[in-house]
């Protein structure tokens, strides 16, 4: 007589397990996953440029493949288009044991608020269950970031690039001393469009605004050579300009600086990497982390007085993932270690110990995904806007059909070269022939 009662509760829980496995359920219309998924904190909600967002979750069924993801601007159809940040919610160590957990977001200004939705089953077949109701939003839309300096060929003139919202009279003040700006330029405007893009992800669901792109330039270098400038950039319409920048003006081919030897630092492959719990949406340069199914279960916590623990199927499959035996992991869009070689180069350049800095290749590893563009210029700033920096593109930059790179293969995501746009080679460099050859003092570049 009892069978049917048992029957009829097991018969309700598959119900529900499978609603929730296999549904997009949206916050704010589906009662269900409100109590199985909560988004309780985020904060704050005001930030500058490279503040740390806070956001804070639960959930009565925790699983391996759950992830947090920032969409921005704000209203972003999340269906349609990729998140500018994720964070899987295990990267928390109490997601399993406790059934909540914390997750720290880093982020550049992106000109635009930004939004939190929680999702399960992955980030292939992802399934949305909860979103915050509040928005992250930025102090300043229209600061000025992200400088560069980058040669053009001609050893009297050098380019300075940055990024900002909406400036109307974009300039760039510098003079040899700091606090004294006799030189006045105005800059040049452009924007990264899709049309500037050759495929996808990069045109299509990795497409995003990169704001204005303003150009200025630095004229009388050579008469400067190994010596120091002072420069300050923005709008020059409302006064919105950036702190202070000091640049080092590399020496003329085959001289030297009074009292060191040429200096350049020299990498490739750099990436963006950074210091919090998030990642960027691009799985180009993801490194796998297997664990057994048994290494799982045993971070789940032990009922009181449980010598072993009985896992069944369902559970099994929750935690597991559907692999089953072994999980698969994607760890996607950062080399971590990237912003700790940059900020070690800033330090040396900041003191005036670097002549140039020469990128060979592969930049952001933004594989199509145009947002990661604005973390890793906002990265690399603090050397490339102090010293020249000098770079040629990679395949990770480059490859596509009938582009400059000799493969044919889809490795650029679509962008084909699109680091030449946002960080010029000196001419006569274009963006599909990629060829230049440059002096630094007593050092050769080709």
């Amino acid at each position: 007589k009892m069978m049917p009662v048992v029957f009829e509760f097991y018969f309700l829980k598959f119900c529900i397990f499978a609603i929730v496995s296999n549904c997009v359920l949206y916050d704010d219309t589906d009662n269900l996953s409100k109590i199985l998924y909560t988004i309780e904190d985020v904060s704050p909600l005001l930030i500058n440029n490279n503040d740390v967002v806070t956001v804070r979750y639960s959930a009565l069924k925790p699983g391996i493949l759950d992830w947090i993801g920032a969409f921005s601007p704000s209203n972003a159809d999340t269906t349609v288009t990729s998140p500018v940040k994720f964070a899987w919610c295990t990267e928390s160590p109490n997601y399993f044991s406790k059934r909540h957990g914390s997750i720290t977001f880093n982020f550049t200004n992106l000109r635009a608020d930004i939004a939190f939705y929680y999702f399960i089953n992955g980030t292939t077949d992802s399934i949305l269950v909860a979103s915050y109701p509040l928005k992250v939003d930025f102090k300043d839309y229209n600061q000025p970031l992200r400088a560069r300096v980058v040669p053009t060929g001609d050893y009297d003139k050098f380019l300075l690039l940055w990024s900002s919202a909406y400036s109307i009279y974009p300039i760039v003040k510098w003079g040899t001393t700091s606090g004294n700006y006799d030189r006045v330029v105005n800059a040049t405007t452009k924007k990264l469009l899709k049309s500037d893009l050759c495929g996808e992800p990069a045109n299509s669901i990795g497409f995003r605004d990169l704001g204005l792109i303003h150009t200025a330039s630095f004229f009388g270098m050579k008469s400067l050579a190994s010596s120091t400038l002072y420069y300050r950039f923005g709008d020059d319409s409302d006064g919105n300009m950036s702190e202070e920048r000091r640049f080092q003006v590399p020496p003329l081919p085959g001289s030297i600086p009074p009292t060191r030897p040429t200096t350049a630092v020299l990498f490739s492959d750099l990436g963006r990497g950074g210091t919090d719990m998030s990642y960027t949406w691009n799985e180009g340069r993801a490194r796998r982390l297997w664990k057994s199914c048994e290494q799982l279960l045993k971070e789940l916590p032990m009922q009181k007085n449980e010598n072993k623990r009985k896992i069944g199927w369902k559970e099994r499959s929750r935690i597991c993932g559907p692999l089953g035996g072994r999980w698969r992991g994607w760890f996607a869009g950062q080399l971590r270690p990237s912003v700790h070689t940059v900020t070690a180069i800033a330090a040396e350049v900041a003191v005036g110990n670097v002549d140039v800095v020469f990128h060979n290749g592969d930049a952001s590893y933004a594989n199509g995904y145009i947002s990661v563009w604005d973390f890793y210029l906002n990265m690399i700033s603090p050397m490339a806007g102090s010293a020249l920096y000098l770079t040629t593109v990679g395949n990770h930059d480059s490859d596509w059909i009938d582009n400059s790179s000799y493969y044919v293969t889809t490795s650029c995501g679509g962008e084909c070269s699109v680091s030449a746009l946002l960080i010029p080679m000196p001419k006569p460099a274009t963006r599909r022939k990629p060829w230049w050859s440059y002096d630094v003092g007593l050092l050769h570049f080709g």
